[in-house]
Order: C-alpha cells, then sequence, then structure tokens
C-alpha cells in the first residue's frame, strides 16, 4: 500500500535540504525522484538512494557521482541526512523505518519538491488528471526558447531535453501530481488545472474527493490557468486571478482559431485576450494537444515571452517520450508507444491514431493497478473498443495487491471477440507480426 505524504510545508522543507549533509531517497529510480536527485546535486549536496531493479535513470545518476543501491541492499543511516521517499514505496520499508526510528527528517517526494520550486520564481505548476507531462514539456520548452532560462521536472522524458529534468536559472515548471494529494504540497505563482476526472480511486473514494481537491490547489495558486469546462464547476471561477482557454469558445482569454488537420499534422491560429498572435502547426498528435497547447500558451503569456516566440515554440515542441511516441514499424505496420492507462486517455489516443491511418488500428495494453481496471472496468472496455484488435497482457499492479479479485481476462470479455487476454510479454510477442499481417 502507498505511503501518504508528509506535510511539513515548503518551507521546513527547504531548511531542511539546505542543510542536509545527505540526502537518502526512496526509489530513487522513480522519473520524479531522478529531477530532486538531479536538483540537489547541482546544489552540492550528497546524495545516495535506493531501488529495486535498475534503469537507464539509475544509471545515468550512478554516472553522475549518486550512490544508488539495489534490490535488497539497504543504506546506513546517519547524524546529517534527510530522507526523501516517494510515495510508491510502504511503510514497511526498512529504511524509511529506521528512519523513523533515529528521529531522520523526512520529507515525501512531493514536498521535497515544493522545497527546491519554492526557490525560484515564477514558480508554475502544472496539474491535472490527464496531460501534465505533455503540457511541462511545451510550457518548459516555450520558456528556454524564450529566454527564461527555466528549471524544469517533468513526469517523462522530454524529447527536447532527452530527460525528465533541465537545470535552469531562471524560474522552475514542474508536474503537480494529484495522487495521495500530493499537489497539495505547492503554493505557485501560476497553476495550471487541465481538467478533473474521478481516479486514482485508492486515494479519492469518490469522484467529490477529487474536485475538492483540485479546488483547494487552485486557491494555492496565485494565478489560475485552467480550461472554461472546468472553471464552470465548484468555486473555481471565482478565482481572482483566472485566465481561461478553450478550443472554441472565443468568450475565453485563449482559444484556437480555425482549426485544421493536414498532412498528419494540426494547424490553427492562436488567439490571446482577443488578439490573433500567429499559426502553430503541431509535430505532436491528436486533437487534444491543441489544448494543451492553449493552455501552455497563456503560461508563457503570463510569464512574458512574445507571442510571436510562443507560436514558434509550440510548432517546433516534440513533445514527451512514451506520449503517442512513433517507435518504429513492424513490418510496413507503424507502432507507437503511450503511456495512457484512464479510459479518457486511452480513448483520445486512440482517436489521434485512428485519424491518422486508413489501416486496422491493433491495441496491445496492459491495465494499469488492479484498483482503476476493478473501478473503469466497463469505461476501459469502451475506450479500447475503438481499436480493430485488442491484445491484453496481465495488470500491472505495481504498488497494489489484487484485493478486488480481477484479471485482463474480466476486461477481454468485457470488450468481446476483438479482445484476447495473454499471459505475458513472451506470449505475445511471436504473434504480433501474425496480427499486424506484417
Amino acid at each position: 500500500m502507498s505511503i501518504e505524504n508528509t506535510h511539513h510545508g515548503a518551507k521546513i522543507a527547504a531548511s531542511w535540504l539546505a542543510l542536509a549533509k545527505r540526502v537518502v531517497m526512496l526509489g530513487i529510480g522513480g522519473v520524479g525522484m531522478y529531477g530532486i536527485a538531479s536538483e540537489l546535486k547541482r546544489r552540492g549536496k550528497t546524495v545516495v538512494g535506493e531501488d529495486k531493479t535498475p534503469n537507464h535513470l539509475t544509471r545515468t545518476l550512478a554516472l553522475g557521482g549518486v550512490l544508488v543501491l539495489l534490490g535488497e541492499e539497504h543504506l546506513p543511516l546517519g547524524e546529517g541526512d534527510v530522507l526523501v521517499y516517494t510515495n510508491a514505496i510502504s511503510k514497511d520499508h526498512p529504511t524509511y523505518q529506521k528512519a523513523q526510528s533515529m528521529g531522520i527528517p523526512i520529507l515525501s517526494r512531493a514536498e521535497a519538491l515544493a522545497g527546491l520550486a519554492s526557490s525560484y520564481s515564477p514558480e508554475i505548476a502544472i496539474a491535472g488528471v490527464h496531460g501534465k507531462t505533455t503540457v511541462t514539456t511545451m510550457t518548459g520548452h516555450i520558456l528556454t526558447e524564450g529566454g527564461l532560462d527555466p528549471t524544469i521536472f517533468c513526469g517523462g522524458i522530454m524529447k527536447n531535453e532527452n530527460s525528465p529534468y533541465r537545470a535552469g536559472n531562471g524560474g522552475v515548471v514542474y508536474e503537480a501530481c494529484e495522487y495521495m494529494q500530493s499537489f497539495l504540497a505547492f503554493t505557485p505563482e501560476i497553476g495550471v488545472v487541465l481538467n478533473i476526472e474521478w481516479e486514482h480511486v485508492d486515494a479519492y473514494p469518490t469522484p467529490e474527493s477529487i474536485d475538492v481537491a483540485f479546488e483547494r490547489f487552485a486557491f494555492q495558486s496565485e494565478h489560475l490557468v485552467a480550461p472554461l469546462e472546468v472553471c464552470s464547476r465548484g468555486r473555481f471561477c471565482e478565482h481572482p486571478h483566472l485566465y481561461t482557454f478553450s478550443l472554441h469558445d472565443r468568450g475565453a482569454f485563449c482559444y484556437a482559431k480555425d482549426m485544421r488537420h493536414k498532412k498528419g499534422r494540426y494547424h490553427f491560429t492562436l488567439c490571446q485576450n482577443g488578439e490573433e498572435i500567429d499559426e502553430i502547426s503541431l509535430l505532436v498528435q491528436g486533437e487534444f494537444q491543441i489544448k494543451n497547447a492553449l493552455a501552455s500558451s497563456v503560461v508563457g503569456r503570463l510569464c512574458g515571452v512574445d507571442g510571436t516566440s510562443i507560436c514558434r515554440s509550440l510548432s517546433s515542441e516534440t513533445g514527451a517520450k512514451r506520449r503517442l511516441e512513433h517507435r518504429g514499424f513492424l513490418g510496413k505496420t507503424p507502432v507507437f508507444d503511450d503511456y495512457a492507462h484512464h479510459p479518457t486517455e486511452i480513448s483520445a489516443s486512440l482517436s489521434a491514431l485512428r485519424a491518422s491511418t486508413e489501416g486496422k488500428l491493433i491495441c496491445v495494453f496492459q491495465p494499469h493497478t488492479y484498483s482503476r481496471t476493478a473501478a473503469f472496468l466497463d469505461e476501459l472496455a469502451r475506450a479500447l473498443d475503438l481499436a480493430d484488435v485488442v491484445a491484453l497482457l496481465p495488470i500491472y499492479g505495481a504498488r497494489e495487491e489484487n484485493v478486488w479479485g480481477v484479471s485482463s481476462l474480466d476486461l477481454a470479455k468485457k470488450i468481446g471477440a476483438k479482445a484476447t487476454a495473454y499471459p505475458g510479454f513472451s506470449a505475445i510477442v511471436p504473434v504480433l507480426p501474425t496480427i499486424a499481417g506484417a
């Protein structure tokens, strides 16, 4: 079971990290932890960490002088240490328990990030159930190209940076994740709420509970950027410094005009505050990316980036890895990799691919967490039904035990004849060429 966040506040977190002789990081191989570790190293701190398995992030950190223990090895703790953990670890983790018994300062990943981010201005937090990584990437690119030299903490690998982290000397842009109410650790100058849907059912028992959390985040932000549909609910419209965006509604502060799809790219004219700025031609796939671009453009405007520069930056933005990323071909069939795991995200990604192909659409899908699969079984089936063929892998449990008794076979039955549940990757790889006609 996931461990909850700490609630010391950004000022205390910043003070502890500044005074630390050494920072010990549990789950250091996670993409969010990587950025924090890199920033601490940049600030001259000794950083060490633990994780279950190696990956390219742990290897990169090790090459940069970070000691990383893998598997069942655990780090000794001592005076002057500060412990930073990811929510994915268990309260029974030996190093976490030892830190508690020794009275060592402990920070969750969110509070550590809040402490680091608080030293930057402007501080920009990107929240939303969907699209955080893409909008963080887009916003960071706009500010970088606009000469603001931001530090960026991203939840995925930014293609333009080939990293989830960018070190800068200007403001800061980061993902404000809603899981376990992590984003309530932040009080940014600019907060972005991209969308709100019921998600993370292990942390939010009802749709109303996630609405309340997002509303709190919105009013912790000095300036709020949000789509009109979000502002029509709750108290969002009462925010004193609200900037709205919309695909079509010209009553929004920012909207898209003359949208069209041509040669695999979406084109539109960016309009802000009643003024036509310039045309944008997106490299990233999917109509939903237009809304992501609008959100990013508003942040750019608030940070003083010239409108023409914003449009030029968005037209050259290549997105994040594993966000409808073209990975190659299986025979003549193009292969895309996508991180979508919520029904809305799956629908958006499959719809984008459907619009760009005339051939058969094959989806290989691994459900993410038992709780999500059980709660959204019908919705997942409807979303995956957009594909012509669906190949399902066993559920990735992540931090969970399967107390729901759900399986990919249940999902396959819901989808129908076009879906098959396979026992693992080794079973599905040999049959893919046949399915694809390669």
